[in-house]
């Protein structure tokens, strides 16, 4: 029998999560909102799945609040995002946490982009990799970085050196749920 190794108050968060580029290869990202861990970091528009819900309807849901925008496509990436926040820190007050975040490729994008109010980020735009290179970035930002702008010598760790014009993962992209 083994034992539980884990601290005090320590939990998985399981998260779905917008890779979203436009036409001229710029990636949108969130910046998270004081109060936040991590305030004023920016990371891909998403965030937890509500309770029996399925991934492909949280990503939807999130990407809306956060940004106002409604994916026409979606597919399901490789790699999963993988992060363990084992201690607490200054910048990370809280519990321990072990992220693994779902990470979807958003095509087909309807509506105007908006920040959201009231939540967990303040503000919503479109970096290219030279802009974003320079922000302030999440853990799963710098993450969705490399994904998005692959280097050469990081093409066995994110399924191949195809460009994200193309899909890095096996499964079928399909229309968004909940018909939007």
């Amino acid at each position: 029998m083994q034992s539980d190794t884990r601290e005090e108050g320590a939990h998985t968060y399981l998260g779905a999560h917008a890779l979203c580029l436009d036409n001229v290869n710029r990636l949108l990202l969130c910046r998270l909102n004081m109060g936040c861990t991590e305030a004023g970091y920016w990371t891909l528009p998403g965030g937890g799945l509500d309770w029996g819900e399925p991934p492909e309807d949280a990503v939807v849901r999130e990407l809306r609040e956060e940004t106002g925008l409604r994916p026409g496509e979606i597919s399901l990436v490789g790699p999963i995002y993988s992060e363990v926040y084992p201690n607490k820190t200054q910048d990370r007050p809280g519990d321990p946490v072990h992220h693994v975040g779902l990470i979807y490729r958003v095509r087909e994008l309807a509506g105007m982009l908006r920040a959201e109010t009231a939540g967990s980020t303040d503000l919503c735009a479109w970096f290219t990799s030279e802009e974003a290179e320079q922000l302030p970035l999440t853990s799963l930002g710098r993450f969705a970085r490399g994904v998005a702008w692959p280097k050469k010598d990081d093409a066995g760790l994110i399924g191949g050196s195809e460009s994200w014009g193309g899909q890095a993962s096996s499964s079928p992209a399909h229309p968004s749920p909940r018909g939007e």
